[in-house]
């Protein structure tokens, strides 16, 4: 009967884990070396590899995922505490300040990004311009889209 018991827990976690390569490729991902490719994200292949398949992962490097497939703060914070973290989400807002219009225009751009990872350069060109246009001053706002 215990063993029962192990083989449905772990069974429970892998199909969480599985969870975070279904995101992935939701996101508009090939695969999880693709996510690593375009994203840069600061972590080794099998790191990756190992969280979306094995039944352990850290949190820190789930919400390192999480971060770097742009999802939102409050979604971040659901999935962490899914996974029984007490810390790290405890840092994490749940409510934003945006507009459902804003995150609209928020989650195109990430899509875009996903597939066309140059689309933020030609994006705070488009920016730039409409802003001129306008008579508004987002250079700061561009500096940062562009990495400067």
């Amino acid at each position: 009967m215990k063993q029962e018991n192990k083989t449905n827990l772990k069974g429970e976690a892998m199909e969480k884990k599985e969870d975070i390569e279904r995101l992935i490729l939701d996101c508009g991902y090939e695969s999880l070396s693709d996510f690593r490719r375009k994203t840069n994200i600061p972590l080794a292949f099998e790191t990756i590899r190992r969280a979306s398949k094995s039944g352990d992962v850290n949190t820190y490097t789930l919400f390192l995922i999480l971060k770097y497939l742009g999802l939102s703060p409050g979604r971040i914070k659901n999935i962490l505490e899914s996974f029984g973290d007490k810390e790290l989400s405890v840092f994490i807002g749940s409510e934003s300040d945006l507009t459902d219009k804003e995150l609209a225009g928020l989650a195109c751009c990430r899509k875009i990004r996903n597939i066309r990872p140059a689309f933020t350069s030609h994006f705070a060109d488009f920016l730039k311009m409409s802003a001129d246009m306008a008579g508004v001053d987002v250079s700061g706002e561009i500096q940062i889209l562009r990495g400067e």
